[in-house]
């Protein structure tokens, strides 16, 4: 009889799959209960309902099945079985994660040491890191990326996060290998190729000519990326090379025509370095018009108005962007040239 249920079971949790793909976690929450009717003692079905059910929010229910996980773990469900470290190690993990989402932290560091007490797992590592670095322990979570490496070393989130540990403490060079690393592990990776562009950045013309080579390569496999657009763009204009500058920003336009960001930085390249003053403003328009929200965009039409000596009409722009909340970041005070990626958005 339990042969006969296994194609049934198998359709079912095919079921979850496809819902947890379309991020629709309460349905596969209630497929995962639906084959736990036929296989109770299955603890790796507890351990996705408890997953389902924490990314849906319910993190009194997860808690629930992350528990019979656990418990199914210890003590397997046949005398023939033994208990099992790798599925403990996960269970504890997800309790762990569940206690970080409910905000109880001492119960969330209990178990994420308890889960790599039990096995440690670099991806265990990569989550306790980010867990203490929210809790401003940043010394511990630089460790907890470090042992992850140390259990795999092509885990690129670990060399990720350590990258971006490195950069908050002016370690460039550490910064710059760690995300090159992230890169060869992961070409995909478009977080890492905008961090490795800015860090590039600041070491000025040599710095643009590494960062142009990155982000040409990163082009060629996302082509249609629009960070790596808009980053590959900034660094042909800040190498001066203004046409094919102006060919990446059309093309990202072209490919985006709904995103006020781009439309904004296009006509910020084209108010200052094309002196095409009827396009810039057309181009700062649709931005506003995309986005009315978009601080910066009505910042930097402003600054666009005062440069045309049209000082009324600027005011009001520049009002609409305080008013709106607008400020530079810390970060973009370190390195002006990156301005318009970070708060382009």
């Amino acid at each position: 009889m339990a042969r006969k249920k296994i194609p049934e079971i198998d359709k079912i949790l095919e079921k979850a799959r496809q819902a947890e793909d379309r991020q629709d976690h309460e349905a596969a929450a209630r497929s995962y209960t639906e084959a736990l009717e036929i296989s109770q003692k299955n603890p790796g079905i507890w351990g996705l309902l408890g997953w389902a059910l924490l990314h849906a929010g319910d993190t009194k229910e997860a808690l629930t099945a992350a528990k019979k996980m656990r418990n199914l773990a210890i003590k397997p469900p046949t005398v023939l079985s033994l208990p099992s470290k790798p599925l403990l190690a996960v269970a504890d993990l997800l309790i762990a994660e569940i206690h970080r989402s409910a905000g109880r932290k001492t119960y969330a560091e209990r178990y994420y040491r308890e889960s790599l007490d039990a096995m440690p797992r670099a991806a265990t590592y990569v989550l306790f890191g980010e867990f203490l670095a929210g809790l401003d322990r940043h010394t511990e979570s630089k460790v907890c990326y470090q042992n992850a490496i140390q259990v795999d070393s092509n885990c690129d989130e670990a060399h990720y996060n350590l990258a971006l540990w490195y950069k908050e403490n002016e370690d460039y060079e550490r910064t710059i290998r760690h995300l090159q690393r992230v890169l060869e592990i992961n070409p995909m990776n478009t977080a890492a190729v905008v961090a490795l562009t800015r860090v590039l950045w600041r070491f000025r013309s040599t710095g643009f000519s590494e960062a142009l080579n990155v982000l040409e390569n990163a082009y060629q496999v996302q082509p249609n990326e629009r960070d790596i657009q808009l980053c590959l763009a900034f660094t042909y204009r800040l190498l001066k090379k203004t046409r094919d500058a102006e060919r990446i920003f059309i093309d990202a336009v072209q490919t985006h025509p709904e995103d006020s960001g781009l439309h904004w930085s296009f006509a910020h390249f084209l108010g200052r370095d094309l002196k095409q003053a009827g396009e810039a403003e057309f181009y700062f328009k649709k931005a506003i018009e995309l986005d009315p929200e978009n601080a910066p965009a009505w910042f930097h039409y402003g600054q666009f108005l005062l440069r045309q000596k049209r000082e009324a009409e600027a005011q009001v722009q520049l009002n609409q962007a305080m008013d709106l909340g607008f400020a530079i970041p810390e970060t973009e005070k370190e390195a002006p040239v990156a301005q318009p990626i970070a708060n382009s958005k």
